[in-house]
């Protein structure tokens, strides 16, 4: 099979899959324009002064505050509804790209190129395929910076903290450091669930060098120190009460525990059994094998399977209870985009491990499947497409003309918005967003932060939406 993977006919079909699995959600950036929401916080900045509006973020909205000055500083600062659109685009590129240093970084002694890139496709391909909410998570530019961009962070963190241990050179242990400190500090303020993430990683690395290797790592204990400061700053922002007063059900702990177990439980099932992710893990086999027969394996794939399973299920019910405590609510769109990559990183590495593990009791890594069964999980997978699924409704989006409506409507609007010579304007509503890109329109009042935002950004007293005629 491997072999047959380093062919050039496979090579050219791997590669005419995943282009035609990628392009639509590439196109679709062309079509993309920012929601409300993201008009809002440069125009605060612009009224109030930087400082000023991030301490009024952080007392009135929450502690995010990697987040808050990011996106106070996006195009729409600058007036630039294209810049919005190439950011959104160039963070879908950057997330795909680090994903595959990510995966290369610990496989690139045992897998060729080739098979690196097949596992990147076909995980990114699960990604596409299942995530909850594709506009939240490549075309909503606020919900990138919040949720996609500390992804991307912690994986570099993963990278870099591999690399100081790699390289003897003191100039690039330096610059790989210098990286992990700024992730420690960074990542708490984007979001209370990739603090969460990132604060129990370094806690587990720590422990393992305390335990397992018998020394106290000093560069670590200090990036987790203050890792915990800023997560200390983060959750302990007056907006977080601020926030979380506008939920019924928050800070109810039977409730978050036990919504947590039955909403993760639910999440698993839908994951592993109404997605691809069964049949790409058996096409994946042969690279699995080549790893666990290598004599470079890395020790990380040669512990116990229960350990990575009862971390991957703590996570997974951490961050899920997280939110219900917090908010009251079940994770929903970005924050469930989050916990699914979560999800899909946890899974490969514990089939790994698991395959690792029984090779080490039954050495079976050398067994070949039938070259019919990979046929029939391909078949599979193709049967799987003819379902609803994101890239199904991606290339539905561009071909029936309705992501060309939505960009059209919206630029119709703003020119009616400029052209408009009352400091009042009164807009229709959109007819239909996309369901691949994300859009929360302008209210009926002036005064919620979607109609502030474009009334800043424009410059008028007053933007509503035309109130519908029963």
């Amino acid at each position: 099979m491997l072999k047959n993977i380093n062919s050039v006919k496979t090579k050219f079909l791997i590669s005419g899959i995943s282009i035609l699995v990628i392009l639509p959600f590439l196109i679709l950036h062309y079509f993309n324009q920012p929601t409300p929401e993201d008009f809002f916080y440069p125009g605060i900045v612009k009224e109030s002064g930087f400082l000023d509006a991030q301490n009024y973020f952080y007392k009135f909205w929450g502690g995010r505050i990697s987040y808050y000055a990011l996106t106070s500083y996006n195009p729409l600062y600058f007036y630039s509804i294209s810049g919005y659109n190439v950011s959104a685009f160039l963070f879908f590129i950057l997330f795909f790209y680090v994903l595959y240093l990510f995966i290369s970084e610990f496989t690139k002694s045992i897998l060729n190129q080739s098979e690196r890139l097949l596992f990147l496709l076909s995980v990114f391909f699960l990604y596409l395929y299942s995530m909850p909410s594709v506009g939240q998570g490549f075309y909503w530019l606020g919900s990138v910076l919040n949720y996609h961009l500390p992804v991307i962070i912690i994986m570099l963190f993963f990278i870099s903290y591999n690399r100081i241990n790699i390289y003897e050179s003191i100039s690039r242990k330096t610059f790989y450091t210098s990286i992990c400190f700024i992730a420690a500090i960074s990542v708490a303020g984007f979001n209370e669930l990739s603090a969460m993430v990132f604060s129990m990683s370094l806690i587990l690395l720590f422990l393992k060098d305390y335990f397992i290797e018998k020394k106290i790592n000093r560069y670590l204990l200090y990036m987790l120190v203050l890792n915990l400061f800023a997560d200390y700053i983060a959750f302990s922002g007056p907006g977080n009460k601020h926030r979380s007063d506008l939920y019924v059900n928050s800070q109810e702990f039977y409730y978050s525990a036990y919504s947590s177990v039955e909403f993760i439980f639910q999440q698993l099932i839908n994951w592993i059994f109404n997605s691809p992710v069964l049949a790409v893990t058996f096409l994946l086999i042969p690279v699995f094998f080549k790893i666990i027969k290598s004599d470079k394996q890395s020790l990380i794939f040669s512990i116990q399977p229960v350990f990575p399973v009862a971390l991957l299920l703590l996570f997974l019910f951490t961050g899920t209870f997280i939110m219900l405590w917090s908010n009251g609510i079940v994770p929903y769109g970005r924050i469930l985009n989050f916990l699914f990559f979560l999800f899909l990183t946890g899974w490969f590495y514990i089939m790994i491990v698991l395959l690792s593990y029984f090779n080490r009791k039954y050495k079976f890594a050398g067994y070949k499947f039938p070259g019919y069964t990979y046929a029939v999980a391909f078949l599979i997978i193709l049967a799987l497409l003819v379902k609803d699924n994101n890239i199904k409704t991606a290339y539905s989006d561009l071909i029936s003309g309705k992501a060309q409506k939505f960009h059209n409507d919206l630029e119709t609007r703003y020119s009616k918005i400029q052209n408009e010579i009352s400091d009042s304007c009164i807009v229709d509503g959109l007819e239909e967003v996309p369901e691949s890109l994300f859009f929360m329109d302008i209210d009926y009042v002036p005064t919620t932060v979607y109609n502030k935002g474009y009334q800043m950004y424009f410059n008028k007293k007053s933007i509503v939406q035309q109130r519908k005629v029963q």
